[in-house]
């Protein structure tokens, strides 16, 4: 006589995250290489990798380290190729915030919830250099920290965050590369929350 098959429970979506959430411990090392560094990863039922293809533009809230302006951070912050390898058009501050859009946020303090929020949130002044000052002169000390959000309809469908002793900013190779980590990590080809474990 066969024992019953017991029927296993389903796995809770952030159980899929963990490996990529518990690397936020590795942050001290990952500085001292040098390296980037994806953590605090939540991506929520609503995400869908198909609201992606017609193109979503990107709110940038705050300033780099180095420094850059809005419109070098869009054009450094390049897409992955299963996502069109393309620069993000940059969300005018002011514009209208249309139903999907991605939110980059350097401002300390700011949520997931406030950068996808309709109006968003008006950064306190930063130490960092204007946009035209060179790379070399003045820029902040640490690492690179960024929230980066999916918004759907104002509210947060995914939400990571980004730390890297890679780069200062979109001035230099390294911001590339440290965002194409985080876009492959945060957009990926199907939303873990809505997979079925094996059985």
């Amino acid at each position: 006589m066969t024992s019953p098959r017991i029927a296993r429970p389903p796995a809770p979506a952030w159980a899929l995250l963990a490996p990529v959430m518990a690397a936020a411990a590795c942050a001290p090392l990952a500085d001292r290489m040098g390296a980037s560094l994806v953590h605090d990863l939540r991506i929520g039922a609503a995400y869908d990798p198909a609201m992606l293809r017609a193109g979503a533009p990107l709110r940038v809230i705050g300033t780099p380290p180095d420094g850059a302006a809005p419109e070098e951070t869009a054009r450094a912050a390049r897409l992955p190729a299963r996502l069109g390898g393309r620069a993000p058009a940059l969300l005018a501050p002011g514009a209208p915030a249309p139903a999907v859009f991605m939110a980059l946020s350097f401002a300390p303090g700011v949520g997931a919830e406030a950068a996808c929020a309709k109006t968003p949130p008006t950064p306190q002044p930063s130490t960092a250099p204007q946009s035209t000052a060179l790379q070399s002169t003045a820029a902040r000390p640490g690492p690179l920290r960024a929230l980066f959000a999916l918004c759907v309809g104002g509210r947060p469908a995914v939400e990571a965050r980004l730390r890297s002793a890679a780069t200062r900013g979109p001035r230099d190779a390294g911001f590339s590369r440290a965002m194409t980590q985080l876009f492959l990590a945060a957009l990926p080809e199907r939303n873990p929350a809505l997979t079925r474990p094996p059985r």
